[in-house]
């Protein structure tokens, strides 16, 4: 991970966040963080659950990425996080933003989840997802990836 990026635990939705992001991310035809907005403001989902999280991204004070995690509400176990609203604005991707942002989700869960839920049809995201220790899964109709940190030595 670059060392000008820093990755901060926040418990508000970024001011900046639809100064860039939000319109990057509408651009791409990716409508999660539009989600995330109105989530937020209507307050079905603050990231505010035991071991849930919001994790934003900044490079020199400009918002570059974010990243959630939740309990995941699909799953019949408690202890089982999903990785949400992931996104990192296109010229920061390949540069550690998203891995970063799992990465500090994961580490800020795992005392609380021991397995991490994240669903993805996108070729791309799912080999960064590989990347980064997560199984493809099969045949699940809410995850597509599973990251299980029992199985990490």
């Amino acid at each position: 991970m670059s060392s000008n990026i820093v990755i901060e635990r926040t418990q508000t939705i970024p001011a900046d966040l639809e100064t860039e992001l939000l319109p990057a991310a509408a651009q791409e035809g990716f409508g999660a963080l539009e989600r995330l907005r109105e989530d937020w403001e209507a307050g079905t989902n603050q990231f505010s659950g035991t071991g849930e999280a919001f994790y934003v991204a900044r490079v020199e004070d400009r918002l570059v990425g974010v990243c959630g995690l939740n309990r995941d509400p699909f799953a019949q176990e408690i202890k089982v996080g999903r990785v949400r609203r992931l996104y990192v604005l296109p010229e920061f991707r390949r540069k550690g933003v998203g891995e970063g942002l799992v990465r500090r989700a994961i580490e800020g869960g795992k005392q609380y989840f021991r397995l991490f839920h994240v669903r993805t049809l996108d070729a791309q995201a799912s080999a960064f997802y590989v990347a980064l220790g997560f199984t493809p899964v099969f045949g699940q109709e809410s995850f597509t990836h599973q990251f299980d940190i029992e199985g990490v030595k």
